[in-house]
């Protein structure tokens, strides 16, 4: 697993995020969101998140 420094999405495959496109990424994070229904969640807003699925609540 893989998290993105500049949008905190984890993913499994690739060297560069699939959602913003960033290669600064890391194996190296803590705690997950699991988003379902971005449009209508307080928390996508709050991390401005616009895609569904995993983020990461700690990157390092």
């Amino acid at each position: 697993m893989k998290a993105c420094r500049k949008c905190n999405y984890i993913f499994e495959e690739g060297d560069v995020c699939p959602v913003c496109g960033s290669d600064d990424i890391t194996e190296k994070f803590g705690g997950r969101i699991y988003l379902l229904d971005p449009d209508n969640s307080e928390i996508a807003k709050l991390i401005n998140a616009k895609v569904k699925g995993t983020y990461a609540v700690r990157v390092k």
